[in-house]
């Protein structure tokens, strides 16, 4: 039972050292990045890119 509990958090800290890859559970930055270009874009008035699309189910 206490080697179960040592391997969860060995996964759990191996998840944490990279937030933003592109996997599943990870934090998809580009597409933050685009929400916010596009919000500028249409307080400035320019052309709005297209949102992007999940791959796979995993959103980059």
């Amino acid at each position: 039972v206490v080697a179960y509990v040592f391997f969860g958090l060995a996964e759990v800290t191996h998840e944490l050292e990279h937030p933003f890859r592109k996997q599943a559970n990870s934090v998809p930055l580009s597409a933050m990045c685009r929400v916010m270009e596009i919000s500028v874009c249409n307080a400035l008035g320019r052309e709005v890119p297209p949102k992007l699309e999940p791959v796979d189910y995993v959103l980059d």
